[in-house]
């Protein structure tokens, strides 16, 4: 077990004076003491029986896995039956507490570890397994194989810190690994387009259409300050009359969930009229044809 112990209350209570902190016994002849040592004897018997049924299994299990045993709690639950639940919740309350770029984020997250899983010839892993070692292999594979930056690995390390805590929620798991280990998001160097850089990507002439298409966004992007999860939702509903008379952009952002009123300036009109017939938006009733 490495050295590693655990903690648990007993619910047995002896006196200070009478325990013995050497062999871990309560010392005394009287019937009161004969009765605490024998509660206390079931204990550990019961505790050396779950350790022998661990061990014939062939698995690997810690003084963890042999704690939330004892509590009751199941260790034989796989990681990925949680994960398929949470993803499977997401669903049922999408645009609603969950939008479909975090939807789309779990299910990448649960196929790149069910891929990590299958290079270890595993179809599934015991919550109880998953520790700090797995944890940092899992990253490791991440940055090997798809050659993941720090703050992508961020992402889906914090994706997995919120599946073991349902897991926790629902008695499955006592504690989660990710107390111990630690993930990091690191400051990025962003650099930012000057008003008149933002001019010449507008004005310039470009021939492949999906790629004006895509110049357009970007531009329409950078005049009304919304994020693309937030370009990609507009629609019709969301431009209203001001008090001005002008038309405005009134949209709850995804990201900060706050209300935003934002004036069409000239350069973003004009770009909503460019598209306001392209078959994408007559389809999906949206203000601009935004890929995915």
């Amino acid at each position: 077990m490495a050295g590693k112990r655990f903690e648990i209350s007993t619910g047995i209570f002896v006196d200070e004076i009478t325990w013995q902190e050497s062999n871990q016994k309560n010392k005394g002849k009287t019937e009161e003491a004969k009765t605490i040592k024998n509660r206390v004897d079931k204990v550990t018997a019961k505790i050396q029986d779950i350790y022998n049924q661990l061990e014939s299994l062939g698995q690997p299990f810690d003084v963890f896995s042999i704690k939330n045993k004892f509590l009751g709690l199941s260790n034989g639950q796989g990681f990925l039956e949680i994960f398929d639940m949470v993803i499977g919740n997401i669903e049922a309350t999408l645009e609603k507490d969950y939008s479909p770029l975090t939807l789309k984020q779990y299910r990448t997250t649960r196929k790149r570890f069910a891929e990590f899983l299958g290079g270890q010839r595993m179809k599934d892993i015991p919550l109880a397994n998953i520790e700090y070692k797995f944890l940092k292999t899992f990253d490791v594979y991440l940055k090997k194989t798809y050659h993941v930056a720090p703050n992508t690995a961020f992402c889906y390390h914090k994706i997995l810190k919120k599946v073991l805590n349902t897991a926790i929620a629902m008695n499955h798991l006592f504690r989660n690994p990710y107390d111990t280990y630690k993930f990091f998001r690191t400051d990025g160097k962003r650099d930012f387009l000057t008003l008149q850089e933002v001019r010449e990507i507008q004005s310039k002439e470009i021939t492949i259409p999906r790629m004006d298409q895509i110049r357009d966004i970007f531009v329409f992007a950078c005049f009304t300050g919304l994020s693309y999860v937030d370009v990609s939702k507009l629609s019709s509903d969301h431009i209203q009359k001001g008090s001005d008379g002008a038309d405005w952009i009134i949209i709850d952002r995804s990201k900060m969930d706050n209300w935003c009123r934002i004036p069409i300036l000239p350069a973003t009109n004009e770009i909503l009229q460019k598209y306001e017939n392209h078959p994408l938006v007559c389809r999906t009733n949206k203000l601009l044809p935004v890929p995915c």
